[in-house]
């Protein structure tokens, strides 16, 4: 999801001091100040920090932040699973390929993986067992007939 908001940032400012605690520098201050007043701005200067926590209590990826020249953009997703965290693991094709099977069909069984892939049942278990470890599936059932997989997130 991305928000979009038309200004800039603060003279020396980078999209990294919106990361850190910072002031709060409106750019009209007498409106500013009218929106404190109505409580609409509760405290200022804590906005992007607050969004940051709230995507990490949340298990999510570090929000986006992009300066355009003409707007402020604020890219959010609702799962940890980007492209840049899977490439940062070192997944085969299969456990690829089963993450986006799963995203559209909430479960599945071993027995299920070793057939969709043509592959043996020890590579299943051993494929299953490593996306469990990353805590990107986890395992629901104890015996070999009831256990299936589904996405952690």
């Amino acid at each position: 999801m991305e928000f979009w908001n038309p200004g800039r940032l603060p003279d020396g400012w980078t999209t990294e001091t919106l990361k850190h605690m910072h002031e709060s520098v409106p750019t009209n201050p007498a409106i500013a100040k009218q929106f404190i007043w109505v409580k609409y701005i509760e405290e200022g200067g804590t906005g992007t920090n607050k969004i940051i926590e709230k995507c990490s209590d949340w298990g999510l990826p570090e929000p986006k932040f992009k300066c355009t020249g003409t707007s402020i953009v604020v890219t959010l997703w609702k799962t940890k699973l980007t492209e840049e965290y899977l490439a940062a693991l070192d997944l085969n094709e299969c456990q690829r390929k089963v993450i986006n099977y799963l995203k559209k069909n909430k479960r599945i069984t071993s027995k299920e993986y070793m057939d969709l892939f043509s592959i043996a049942e020890r590579t299943a278990r051993r494929d299953l067992k490593l996306l469990v470890d990353e805590d990107i599936l986890i395992q629901i059932g104890e015996s070999e007939k009831s256990t299936y997989y589904e996405l952690t997130v």
